[in-house]
């Protein structure tokens, strides 16, 4: 009596790696300049010159992606940003 073995696989699935999740902050008159630069600094640990880029770069064009990471870590930018009224969204 021959036995046969027969083996079941699954197949194998791919699983797509996070989707890079983004920070935008837009442009407001509501804030000095200064007051979005450091609270950027603060967001984002970056130094005076590169807040300034993206402060100077929300005025001139509406809005400027600050961040680019997981999701919880963008979150936590835009919560930075957003706890004294600056407007942001964090999307894909």
């Amino acid at each position: 009596m021959s036995s046969k073995t027969t083996v079941v696989t699954k197949p194998t699935t791919k699983t797509k790696p996070d989707l890079v999740w983004q920070t935008m902050l837009y442009n407001c008159d509501c804030h000095e300049y200064w007051e979005v630069a450091e609270q950027i600094m603060l967001a984002i640990k970056c130094t005076e010159a590169t807040a300034s880029q993206y402060t100077v770069t929300a005025h001139n064009l509406g809005s400027v992606v600050v961040f680019k990471g997981k999701k919880e870590k963008c979150e936590r930018v835009a919560d930075v940003l957003g706890s004294i009224g600056l407007n942001v969204k964090v999307f894909q």
